[in-house]
Parts: C-alpha cells; sequence; structure tokens
C-alpha cells in the first residue's frame, strides 16, 4: 500500500514497505513520543543565539546490545545539513556514518553498542535565522529492525 510523503514542499506517492512507511510516517507528522525500540535519546545544552554555533549533545542509550543504530535528526528551521556539519558530526567517535536526507533531516549510522552504554553526539549547529524556533526531533532504530523505533519530539528552541 502506498504512502503520501511530504516533506521540504514536496509531495510523493511510495509504495514502501510497512518498516519504512511507519518510520517515514513519523516524520511528517508531529513526533509522538514512541518508546518502541532498545534506545533512550536526549538532547541537552544550549542552542545559542544565532550569532554563535550551538553547544548541544545528542545522547543515545542502549537497553539492549545492537549491533549498529541508526538516527534521524530533524534540523531546525535556518540549520542546513551543510558539509561542514556533517564532517563534523561524523568525526565523533561513534559514529560510522552521517548523510544529508530529505531538505531538513541527516542520517546517522552509529556503532554497535552494549546494553547500558550511552553514545553523545555533538551537534554544532549553526543558526541563519532567529525567532521562535522548533526542530531537533529524532528517530533511533536497530539496523534492520525501523519498527522499533525510539521517538524523540521536536522541542521548541
Amino acid at each position: 500500500e502506498g504512502l503520501l510523503i511530504k516533506g521540504g514542499g514536496h509531495k510523493m506517492a511510495a509504495g514502501l514497505t510497512v518498516a519504512r512507511d511507519r518510520l517515514e510516517a513519523a516524520m511528517d507528522r508531529p513526533f509522538a513520543p514512541r518508546q518502541e525500540g532498545p534506545f533512550t535519546l536526549a538532547i541537552e545544552g544550549d542552542p545559542g543565539d544565532g550569532s554563535t554555533l550551538a553547544a548541544l549533545e545528542l545522547s543515545v542509550t542502549a537497553r539492549e546490545e545492537t549491533d549498529a543504530a541508526v538516527l534521524d535528526l530533524q534540523l531546525p528551521a535556518g540549520v542546513e545539513a551543510t558539509d561542514a556539519l556533517l564532517a563534523s558530526i561524523g568525526r565523533g567517535s561513534s559514529v560510522a556514518s552521517v548523510e544529508p536526507r530529505e531538505p531538513g533531516f541527516f542520517r546517522l549510522r552509529l556503532s554497535p553498542m552494549a546494553a547500558g552504554t550511552t553514545q553523545t553526539i555533538s551537534l554544532p549547529l549553526a543558526f541563519t535565522v532567529t525567532g521562535d524556533l522548533r526542530g531537533l526531533g529524532a528517530i533511533a532504530y536497530p539496523l534492520g529492525r525501523p519498527g522499533e523505533m525510539t521517538v524523540l519530539p521536536p522541542r521548541r528552541l
């Protein structure tokens, strides 16, 4: 069965697998908190004031051993997934890969995690706009098991 995916001003109909449908559907509507996956997510730090880089960190804690985690992060308005941002995030010791996705998102693949361990990813975001901004919604799931999602809803910045 198809799904209407909207994002970045674009709409497309897609005949995707059920697991992929669930992930993409979660990214298209307001992120509802979910704890169906083996991860706990938290974003802490200072978003800055628009003239400095944000000093934010994303923490991913595994409640069970996983071979790898996939994490999709929604960027706030005024933040682009530039090559410099992706390279900076990709230098983290726990980051196996990072890639831009649809406008306003990027995807991380994290290295394997033992139960009870936490990986922290620095998010040196540069905001190009100010005002009442929301963003930094995150979806994490074990590689190959996208139906087991943990969802952190966007927050006011």
